[in-house]
């Protein structure tokens, strides 16, 4: 641990001097994509240019919206040690342009269960004459002296109920309609703003388009080849979600089939918008 953290600063330190040498101090733009590694898959993910210092906070916010997961549950590592404190700006870690940082997803902390230590009170068997069949006991709380009347016990506390069984069945299927619900009601809103701006660019040869957009809800054509790639992450992501879900019923599987088909006609949408702005609307892939 100790070596990792020395290579950590060491390549910092190594950062710094170069970009002082070269004559660069600073600005906006100094750390513009990294690389994350998410399970076995890599993914190139691009920051957004707004302040001069881009902070280890703004990385996670852009992580958790590319992915689709809580900020609270994003954990990055860079050279195996885990960036913690959102203040500290990606140059000060030692990130800079292509850095590799892995991604996990972490779990949420559930409280412990409250334990109920109440307990009924104990009932001891006092004989009441006359009551009942002769030399029957009559059951009273303890400590009440015999031929005192007793006021109405109040109920005990219900035992809580067994939980149901777990269904596979109905938790697959939960699981696939979640996945078509984020489809449908987060991505392909994106995916026809996608379709829109590009329509509304005028032709333009490859590396010429200068229109801005008269629409603010439009995407600028600087953004473009971004949004294409953001695009094809975000319904890659959930194909894999797909891929997580045995096919153990007739029902399950042809809702996941049809599921599936869903996504490869966005992912066939946004490669489609992406071969008109790349051969016809001048836009050319800033990587």
């Amino acid at each position: 641990m100790l070596g990792l953290r020395l290579a950590v600063n060491m390549s910092w330190f190594s950062n710094q001097w170069n970009r002082w040498n070269h004559g660069d101090h600073g600005g906006p733009g100094d750390v513009a994509w990294v690389e994350v590694q998410y399970g076995r898959q890599m993914y190139q993910v691009r920051l957004p240019q707004e302040s001069p210092r881009i902070l280890l906070g703004a990385l996670r916010q852009e992580v958790g919206a590319v992915f689709g997961v809580p900020v609270d549950r994003v954990k990055l590592t860079f050279h195996g040690i885990v960036l913690k404190d959102d203040r500290i700006s990606l140059l000060e870690y030692g990130l800079s342009n292509g850095s590799r940082i892995v991604l996990t997803v972490v779990e949420p902390q559930r409280a412990p269960a409250k334990k109920n230590n109440r307990q009924a009170p104990e009932v001891v068997a006092v004989p009441q004459p006359g009551e009942g069949t002769q030399g029957a006991p009559q059951w009273a709380p303890q400590g009440v002296p015999q031929g005192v009347p007793q006021a109405p016990q109040a109920p005990t506390q219900a035992q809580e109920p067994l939980q149901p069984q777990r269904n596979p069945e109905e938790e697959h299927l939960k699981a696939i309609r979640a996945v078509l619900w984020h489809c449908n009601q987060v991505i392909y809103p994106e995916l026809l703003q996608f379709e829109k701006s590009i329509d509304a660019l005028p032709n333009a040869r490859p590396g010429e388009q200068t229109a801005e957009p008269k629409d603010v809800n439009m995407i600028p054509p600087a953004r473009i080849p971004y949004a294409h790639r953001k695009l094809g992450e975000y319904l890659l992501r959930e194909l894999f979600k797909l891929d997580d879900i045995p096919s153990d019923t007739d029902q399950v599987r042809t809702e996941r089939k049809q599921t599936v088909r869903q996504i490869q006609n966005y992912m066939d949408r946004v490669d489609a918008g992406w071969s008109t702005a790349s051969k016809s609307k001048g836009i050319v892939n800033d990587i």
